[in-house]
C-alpha cells in the first residue's frame, strides 16, 4: 500500500494502479478502460472515537490519458452530506479548540437535524418539506402542459418565456421538439452515442443558458441557489422576525426533549413519513404568540432550513478539504480546481459545496462538467445561473399545473400532444419572456426582504450560549 500523508485528523491509503474497465456515461454499450487506484481516507483514532460511528471514506484515483488525476468518493453526493456533516463538525471544533460535547457542538446537531427534515435524504427515501422541489425533466410530458392544466390557452408547455432568446431579448422561442432536438445535437457532439430523453433536454436547456448567460450579482447568488431548491410561497413578505423567531424556538425546544433518543428513535419522531412537527409547533395555545397558522410555520421552518444549509455546507467543507490535505504528492492547478468545484465550498454556488446541490445534478449535468474540466470557469458560472434560473421557473410551474389539472375533470383532449412549435404564437412567446423577467425579479427580492431575520435565527440556535 501506498501510504498517504499523515495529517492531524487522518490519512489515506492508495492501493496501486490497476486498469479497469467502467460503463461509459456516453453509451450503455461504450465500456471505457481507466486507470484506477481504490484508496479509502480512515480518521485519526481521536476523531473516529468523538464521531462514534463508521466514518471511513472510500475515494478512488483515477489516472486520465494526459497523466491528470481525479478524486472520486464512492459514495453518493447525498451519503456525503450525512458523513460529510459528522466528520466536519467535529474537525471545526477541534480547529476552534471547542469541546465535543460543548454548546456550539450541540447547536450544529441541532441544525443538521432541521436540515435533515427541510431537505430530506434521497438514498433513504426521506423526501422532507413540500416545498422542497425534487421534480426531474426526464421526457417530453414533464414539459408539455396538458389542457386542464393550463391557466390559458397560450400555456403549452413549463418552459420559461425566454428559452432561445439571447441576451438582447432577439430571436425565437423553442417549442419542447426544437428544445430536445438541439439537446440531442450537443449531446452528440459532447460523445453521447444515443442521448436518452433526460440528457437530450438538459443539454437543450444548456444550450438555451449558453445563449442567455445570466450574469448575477455575486450578493443574490445566495438567494438564486435557493429559490431553485425551494418553492417558497409567493408575496409571503409578511412573515415578521418575530414569528420566525418563535417559530425557531419552538422547533429546537421540542428537539432539545428528544436528545436522549437513540438515532434511531429520534428519526421515527423527527423524520418519519407520519410526523407531526408543523402541527405541534403551530398548536401551542400557551407558548408566547399562542396558535400559529400552520402556513406561516411552514414558511418560517423553510427559512430555518435554509440557515442550516450553512451550517452543513462548513461541515461537508471542512472534512473535504481535510481529505484533500490528507492526499500525497503535489497537484496541478488542473486537479486542484476539479476537486475544489467537486467537493469545497464554491461562490457560483451560493458559498455551497456542489454536494448540496446534488438534487440539481442531473438538471445541470453539462455544465457541471464543462466546470470540471476546465481550468477556468468565469464565462461558465452565468451558463450555471441561467440554469438554476430555468429550474426556479419550471418546477413551480409543473406544480401548479399538476395541482390544477387534478382539481378539473379530465378531458380526452388532455391526451393529445401538441405539435411543430406547439401552437404557441410570438406575441405569447414575447410576454412569456416578460414574465418570466418579472418572475425571477420578484422570487429573487422575496428572499432579499427576509436576509435580515438571518441575524434573530443564529441568536436563536445559539441562545443560552
Amino acid at each position: 500500500m501506498e501510504a498517504g500523508q499523515i495529517s492531524q485528523f487522518g490519512t489515506i491509503d492508495f492501493g496501486p494502479d490497476e486498469s479497469v474497465e467502467v460503463a461509459s456515461p456516453l453509451g450503455r454499450h461504450r465500456p471505457c478502460t481507466v486507470t484506477r487506484a481504490a484508496g479509502i481516507w480512515r480518521p485519526s483514532e481521536r476523531l473516529a472515537e468523538l464521531c462514534q460511528a463508521g466514518v471511513d471514506l472510500p475515494i478512488d484515483r483515477y489516472t486520465l490519458a494526459d497523466r491528470q488525476r481525479r478524486y472520486l468518493v464512492r459514495e453518493s453526493l447525498e451519503e456525503l452530506i450525512d458523513v460529510g456533516a459528522v466528520v466536519g463538525l467535529e474537525i471545526i471544533l477541534a480547529t476552534q479548540g471547542h469541546a465535543s460535547d460543548s454548546h456550539d457542538a450541540y447547536s450544529y446537531r441541532r441544525m443538521h437535524s432541521v436540515f435533515q427534515y427541510v431537505r430530506g435524504r434521497g438514498y433513504r427515501n426521506e423526501r422532507g418539506m413540500r416545498a422542497h422541489m425534487t421534480r426531474q425533466f426526464g421526457s417530453s410530458r414533464d414539459l408539455y402542459i396538458r389542457p386542464s392544466g393550463r391557466d390559458s390557452n397560450s400555456e403549452w408547455n413549463v418552459m420559461p418565456g425566454d428559452v432561445g432568446l439571447d441576451a438582447n431579448g432577439q430571436g425565437e422561442r423553442w417549442s419542447i421538439q426544437q428544445l430536445t432536438e438541439r439537446g440531442r445535437m450537443a449531446a452528440r457532439s459532447a460523445g453521447f452515442e444515443n442521448p436518452t430523453n433526460e440528457i437530450a433536454i438538459a443539454f437543450g436547456l444548456y444550450e438555451a443558458a449558453r445563449q442567455n448567460p445570466a450574469y448575477v450579482p455575486s450578493e443574490n447568488v445566495r438567494n438564486l441557489v435557493q429559490i431553485s431548491l425551494f418553492d417558497m410561497p409567493s408575496g409571503r413578505t409578511d412573515l415578521y422576525p418575530a414569528l420566525i423567531e418563535m417559530v425557531t424556538e419552538r422547533l429546537l425546544r421540542a428537539i432539545d426533549r428528544h436528545r436522549e433518543d437513540s438515532p434511531d428513535e429520534f428519526d421515527r419522531w423527527f423524520l418519519g413519513p407520519n410526523n407531526s412537527i408543523v402541527r405541534s409547533i403551530a398548536e401551542q395555545r400557551r407558548s408566547p404568540g399562542g396558535i400559529l397558522l400552520r402556513e406561516d410555520v411552514v414558511a418560517a421552518m423553510l427559512l430555518l432550513g435554509w440557515e442550516a444549509y450553512d451550517y452543513v455546507g462548513q461541515c461537508v467543507h471542512a472534512f473535504m478539504r481535510t481529505v484533500k490535505h490528507a492526499i500525497e504528492g503535489q497537484h496541478t492547478d488542473e486537479e486542484r480546481h476539479s476537486y475544489e468545484q467537486m467537493y469545497e465550498a464554491q461562490d457560483c454556488y451560493g458559498g455551497l459545496p456542489l454536494a448540496l446541490l446534488s438534487e440539481r445534478m442531473g438538471f445541470l449535468r453539462p455544465v457541471i462538467t464543462q466546470m470540471l474540466q476546465e481550468g477556468d470557469t468565469e464565462e461558465l458560472v452565468p451558463v450555471l445561473h441561467r440554469l438554476l434560473l430555468y429550474y426556479s421557473d419550471m418546477s413551480p410551474r409543473r406544480r401548479q399545473s399538476d395541482r390544477t389539472s387534478k382539481s378539473r375533470p379530465r378531458r380526452s383532449a388532455d391526451v393529445i400532444r401538441p405539435s411543430g412549435r406547439d401552437q404557441e404564437s410570438s406575441a405569447s412567446e414575447n410576454e412569456g419572456a416578460e414574465e418570466t423577467q418579472v418572475m425571477d425579479a420578484e422570487r429573487v427580492g422575496f428572499f432579499d426582504s427576509l436576509a435580515s431575520t438571518d441575524d434573530r435565527i443564529r441568536r436563536a440556535v445559539f441562545r443560552n450560549r
